[in-house]
């Protein structure tokens, strides 16, 4: 693979990240369009927009699940310094924004509180990724003692239990709905005695952790026909899920139909070509800062619904025509995003780089060459 493809593979991967990104302020900024007519808004963009979830959990199972390079001692450090020092640096920026604006005095335990209460409510993200990667180095370990037709086995199992479960999720509402109680029990037994419920409880989004895994190491063997089957099947299962929102039928969390949509994804991720190298470095630098964007994006709604709504900056939007609403939330959106772009690349290049630089200085040893580990094996065999 020459240089100029893989970087165009590199941005189709950065694009989906900063996409699924994108969506996740969707999803929070959904209700803020309000009702139109007869239709429910918020439920349904809400509902669209969700499939950020999955994606970002198999994106992360596919570029984690992999041949650790590194000692396993500095791939957790590494994970400190990307992942926890990252929540630590920008809980005290927030803090610190919220207590001054509503004009509270800086107390230590109102920021463990703050903080705690963001990590269960809207950084739930992190903590049910934490536990998926800590295991993916051993997840990795058992994936190569396993053949490429062995792995492909493994995703069709895990479709084959998402299929189940979400067959008998429908029959147990159907069954509820015309009042055949005895059969919606035996419904509720399939899905407790077969996995894919316990797959959807604890830890949640690990099976769509290792889908990213199994997605990587199958890809090479997909054909085109059989990755345009998998794209329809995404988007079918998409319209689906979508559909049981909006009729009221019961959905897991996470839903049933999220593995596939999620591998629909990927598969569509790895058909498109992103030639031009100045949309690859733009896409890079958003997908780079998406992490960061995620612990913003609450705030950078909330900017930007003030400019848009509360002060009417561009007129008030409720008197508005639909068109003229649904362009005014669109742009709000844009603005939220551009906000949280524009935040984090300056508290990532002025707060957080310089506070991982000493993080790596401090308990991170520099990578060795391969001749300083031939000299130390020289060096070890001889003594």
């Amino acid at each position: 693979m020459n240089k100029g493809t893989a970087a165009s593979r590199s941005a189709n991967w950065d694009a989906l990240r900063a996409l699924a990104m994108f969506l996740v302020l969707v999803t929070h900024a959904a209700y803020s369009l309000g009702p139109i007519g007869e239709c429910d808004t918020g439920l349904l963009i809400s509902s669209a927009a969700i499939i950020c979830d999955p994606i970002f959990f198999a994106l992360s199972g596919y570029f984690a699940i992999r041949a650790l390079k590194r000692p396993l001692k500095d791939y957790y450090l590494n994970k400190v310094m990307t992942i926890i020092l990252p929540l630590f640096v920008y809980s005290v920026v927030l803090y610190l924004y919220s207590a001054l604006r509503a004009g509270q005095d800086l107390f230590i335990g109102d920021y463990f509180i703050f903080f705690a209460d963001h990590l269960s409510g809207a950084w739930w993200f992190i903590p049910a990724l934490v536990p998926c990667l800590v295991a993916a180095p051993f997840v990795a370990k058992g994936f190569e003692a396993l053949s490429d037709r062995q792995v492909f086995a493994l995703g069709c199992i895990l479709a084959a239990l998402f299929t189940f479960g979400a067959v008998f999720n429908l029959l147990q509402w159907a069954c509820l709905q015309i009042g055949v109680e005895s059969l919606a029990s035996l419904c509720s037994v399939m899905l407790n005695l077969v996995p894919p419920s316990m797959l959807t409880k604890a830890p949640q989004f690990f099976e769509l952790f290792i889908l990213g895994g199994i997605f990587r190491r199958v890809a090479p063997h997909i054909t085109k026909r059989a990755s345009n089957g998998l794209i329809a099947c995404g988007l079918a299962c998409w319209v689906i899920d979508v559909s049981f929102a909006l009729c009221d039928i019961p959905r897991t969390d996470p839903s049933f139909f999220w593995l596939f949509i999620a591998i629909g994804a990927m598969a569509l991720c790895e058909r498109v070509a992103i030639r031009s190298q100045v949309a690859q470095r733009a896409i890079s630098w958003a997908a780079m800062r998406s992490y960061s964007i995620y612990l913003l994006n609450l705030e950078a709604l909330g900017t930007a619904s003030v400019i848009f709504y509360d002060l009417s900056v561009f007129g008030v939007i409720a008197t508005m025509a639909v068109p003229m609403r649904i362009l005014m939330w669109v742009a709000m959106v844009l603005c939220a995003y551009g906000i949280a772009l524009a935040v984090a690349s300056l508290i990532d290049i002025a707060l957080l780089k310089p506070v991982q630089k000493v993080f790596r200085c401090l308990c991170m040893k520099p990578p060795r060459s391969a001749a300083q580990e031939q000299q130390s094996e020289t060096a070890l065999r001889s003594g």
